[in-house]
């Protein structure tokens, strides 16, 4: 019994190496769960600041503007891709979509192209304040 002990040694060693490149791949799953998490939370931050102007001052380019600077700094992981905005007067609503891009964890950026991103957009509707 002594011997069969004696001759394991090193087992654990092994099974490590064997297991880490799994732990590695979990790390890097959850990484890619939180900047899709982030990213989201940006584009509705952008669409919910971008409509608050929209509908207070009734023009599209104050809109654009606010939501693109209340989405911030485009990261390697994500980016904003355009903002629609639309008022209809008629109606009295406006409208207004936020286009972003989330890009995949694993692949370097030095060999991503727009075809591999992630698109997501936010769309939100107030009505007009007179």
């Amino acid at each position: 019994m002594i011997h069969r002990f004696r001759n394991n040694r090193g087992s654990s060693s092994v099974e490590f190496i064997a297991i880490l490149p799994f732990f590695i791949l979990l790390g890097l799953v959850v990484w890619q769960f939180a900047v899709i998490g982030y990213a989201i939370l940006n584009t509705q931050a952008a669409a919910r600041d971008g409509i608050r102007v929209a509908s207070t001052v009734w023009q599209t380019d104050p809109a654009r503007q606010a939501a693109k600077k209340s989405f911030g700094q485009s990261t390697s992981y994500y980016s904003l891709t355009k903002v629609d905005v639309e008022i209809d007067k008629v109606n009295s609503e406006a409208t207004l979509t936020v286009h972003s891009s989330i890009y995949p964890v694993l692949i370097p950026k030095a060999f991503r192209s727009s075809d591999v991103a992630f698109p997501f957009q936010w769309k939100v509707t107030a009505p007009l304040y007179q």
